[in-house]
């Protein structure tokens, strides 16, 4: 029986050091066990709703697979993956439910075979690689290699030291060491993409030109070790879009950990701060999953120096939590004399917005936020003022 470990005081070290993030704590160094911790409990809970809503006459076989590879997620070490962002979601049948238990386990890189049967078609996840299924497939895999059978055709991922991949575009190797997959429209998978990009457009230019363009980015981060070591435990993939005009577009989602959607053409400085403020994201949603921070619920509404509206609360949580990292992460570029001219606005920018929003949070009603959160909160409060 898998149980779930991510532990009372698990779950404040990984509020505290993890979601906290760089420069909160005199921690530089933030190892990986929490979060790899964080997402096997996550998948055990699931599991353990899911086995209680199966009834007795459905397919066992995806139960089966399951079985057989107990050992396997009892000791995995997964990194986040957009599969983990729908599982237990409440508006999916048994038989969507069972599919994408079925990847997750594969991408974890379980072994065996099983049938899985979606009367309409569904976007599936290996480890960070969508898929669109359809109708009765067979999946195998002997935990190196990945097979779908369906309508008479048959697709085959091979995993590597990488990765799970494809085509022959393998993913893209960082340094500090990370793996992460560049996505534009070259790559031929934009039914798939759509679920998480929605109507989005992806980049047409080639996928050499985009691989480029992150690697210049990333030559920004690697020079804040502390901030490199953040990004890279959640960042998997970065689609690359195409967007009317001269200005540029982040995003993410809860419900897709681990993906990040970017603006091309985006000079490399920029693109390197947009890639902290989105994993930032992925962090505090992350956070909130593992213990409340603040009323999602409330009525209330605050204003929002990014958006220059009113916004909810868990909005403005969300992009203090961002902009203080953003800052901090320019003020350790700066402080490396890496100083350019959109870096020196930006970073004075923010320290306004900052100021704002912390403003809002502590007028804010009693219940809005939670006690963790206000823990968080002070956290970035002495993070906002060690940046000054």
């Amino acid at each position: 029986m898998l149980r779930p470990v991510f532990s009372s005081e698990a779950t404040s070290q990984f509020l505290l050091d993890i979601v906290a993030g760089p420069g909160s704590s005199s921690n530089a160094e933030l190892p990986n066990c929490h979060l790899g911790r964080y997402l096997r409990d996550q998948i055990a809970k699931h599991i353990a709703r899911l086995l209680q809503r199966v009834p007795e006459d459905s397919d066992q076989s995806v139960l089966e697979l399951l079985e057989s590879n107990w050992t396997l997620i009892e000791h995995c070490k997964p990194r986040l993956q957009p599969g983990f962002g729908q599982l237990g979601l409440r508006d999916a049948s048994i038989a969507i439910e069972l599919a994408r238990l079925a990847f997750l386990l594969f991408g974890l890189g379980a072994k065996g075979t099983c049938t899985i049967r979606l009367e309409n078609a569904c976007v599936l996840y290996l480890d960070d690689i969508p898929m669109v299924v359809e109708g009765s497939s067979k999946l195998y895999s002997d935990g190196s290699s990945f097979m779908v059978e369906q309508h008479q055709d048959c697709v085959q991922f091979v995993r590597s030291s990488l990765g799970w991949q494809a085509t022959a575009e393998a993913p893209l190797t960082l340094s500090p060491p990370v793996v992460v997959r560049v996505v534009g429209a070259s790559d031929n998978n934009s039914s798939a993409a759509a679920d998480f990009l929605g109507d989005l457009r992806q980049s047409k230019v080639p996928h050499s030109e985009l691989a480029q363009s992150l690697a210049s980015a990333w030559a920004f981060v690697s020079l804040s070790t502390k901030y490199a070591n953040w990004l890279a435990l959640v960042l998997r993939s970065v689609q690359f879009v195409s967007i009317e005009g001269d200005g540029s577009s982040s995003g993410s989602s809860e419900r897709h950990p681990g993906l990040v959607f970017v603006s091309h053409p985006m000079p490399a400085d920029h693109l390197a701060v947009q890639l902290v403020h989105e994993c930032a994201h992925q962090y505090l949603n992350l956070g909130h999953e593992v213990e409340a921070l603040a009323d999602r619920h409330s009525a209330k509404l605050y204003f929002s120096p990014f958006r220059n509206h009113q916004r909810p609360i868990y909005s403005i949580l969300l992009a203090l939590h961002a902009a203080v990292h953003m800052r901090s992460f320019i003020g350790d570029l700066l402080s490396q004399g890496c100083s350019t001219s959109y870096l020196l606005a930006e970073h004075q920018s923010l320290k306004g917005q900052i100021e704002t929003m912390l403003d809002q949070i502590n007028s804010s009603s009693a219940n809005d936020i939670t006690v963790a959160g206000g823990h968080l909160v002070a956290r970035l409060a002495q993070m906002q003022h060690a940046t000054n």
